[in-house]
């Protein structure tokens, strides 16, 4: 029997919990644990040799972060997606899934709230090139009214609520995926960033205007559940896109041109914190002119440091507030890594049970919280 077929005949929880594993990066010792049961339960429950007890359901949702429901129910998918990651990532069918679900929910809601956004950028799919897909950047902004020196301060609020694209951060346990998009025939646009822990917030910022470029200049030909690997010139172009809509072309020379004064390694940082963009996002702005830049820099980091960077190390990093600096206005506290969810989706299901067109259980399953934090969440609701 062939790897797929066994895989459909086997029950959703197996594949659910398998996947699970797989995005956490958890071996099954180790999820077991969490669970509070043996290894031999947890693999036979994995398998599909054995089906658990209630209690065991809830323990193993909680240990994977998930509501029950999520581990039990066939995962749905997409077509129009563009979702291009190394060979190494396993959950990429779970990650898919998960996506088509928050989509669906999303969807749901606008429409119970007559509340849709509409995509308001013009695709333009004949770039010509990183010049090309640079120059389409500067449009796009100009199109939203943003200025050429106006920093982006809230990505989230511009993208959800400007752009109209509706934005999922999930935390996958890969620095081989920072993210996909999803076109309007799968319910998007939409796009999907990889906030996990040892990604820095400035390659979150990068990803999400990586996807836009994306989904502005590459929608008609590359959006295929199917194609797994890399375009390199698409990738190039929408690595242009997203360094040219961080950091406009002539703002940025402007600012280079300010710290000239400065050594390179400072120089550098000084306009990484302008633009609050990574510090490679930078040296990519720099490669055309200078095309030794990368060796220069990482040569003076380790004098200055005496150590190297690593593939995820950001010097001076920024906080996590900087990707959605509104996340807070929906509860009066400081919101960790798990709840950094779109802020938009947020209002959506809280203006949805204010008007009683949907369940409590509804709102905490579209949230993909358990009981306890869709009550403590619901608690720090204010109306003012």
């Amino acid at each position: 029997m062939h790897s797929e077929d066994a895989a459909m005949n086997k029950p959703a929880l197996s594949v659910n919990l398998l996947a699970e594993r797989h995005r956490l990066g958890w071996s099954q010792d180790e999820a077991a644990k969490l669970a509070k049961i043996s290894r031999v339960a947890y693999a036979n429950l994995e398998a599909g040799r054995s089906a658990p007890r209630s209690d065991t359901l809830y323990a193993l949702a909680d240990a994977f972060g998930v509501v029950v429901e999520e581990l039990l129910q066939d995962r749905p998918t997409l077509r129009k997606v563009r979702f291009r990651s190394a060979g190494t990532l396993k959950c990429r069918d779970q990650v898919i899934a998960r996506t088509a679900r928050w989509l669906a929910r999303y969807n749901e809601l606008e429409a119970l709230l007559d509340a849709r956004k509409e995509w308001c950028i013009r695709n333009r799919p004949n770039a010509g090139g990183r010049a090309g897909a640079a120059a389409a950047a500067e449009q796009v902004r100009a199109d939203l009214g943003l200025k050429p020196s106006e920093p982006i301060l809230n990505v989230g609020g511009l993208l959800e609520e400007r752009v109209g694209a509706k934005l999922l951060l999930v935390s996958i346990a890969s620095d081989d995926f920072f993210g996909l998009s999803v076109g309007a025939a799968d319910g998007g646009p939409a796009i999907v960033v990889n906030n996990w822990e040892r990604i820095s917030v400035e390659r979150w910022i990068f990803s999400a205007f990586h996807e836009l470029g994306h989904l502005v200049l590459h929608l008609d030909r590359a959006y295929s559940v199917d194609e797994t690997a890399e375009d390199q010139r698409q990738e190039e172009e929408a690595n242009a896109f997203a360094a040219a809509f961080l950091m406009p072309q002539a703002q940025f020379d402007k600012e280079w041109s300010n710290a000239a004064g400065l050594p390179l390694v400072e120089r550098v940082l000084s306009i990484k914190r302008i633009f609050r963009v990574s510090y490679k996002t930078v040296l990519m702005r720099l490669k055309e002119r200078a095309p030794d830049i990368w060796g220069r820099f990482n040569a003076d980091y380790l004098r200055v440091a005496k150590r190297s960077l690593g593939k995820t190390d950001e010097p001076c990093g920024l906080g996590r507030e900087a990707f959605c600096s509104v996340l807070a206005a929906d509860e009066p506290r400081h919101l960790d890594g798990n709840d950094l969810l779109d802020t938009r989706l947020k209002t959506l299901v809280r203006g949805a049970l204010r008007d009683v067109k949907i369940s409590f259980g509804y709102a905490a399953e579209a949230l993909e919280l358990d009981a306890d934090r869709m009550r403590e969440l619901a608690n720090m609701w204010v109306d003012a």
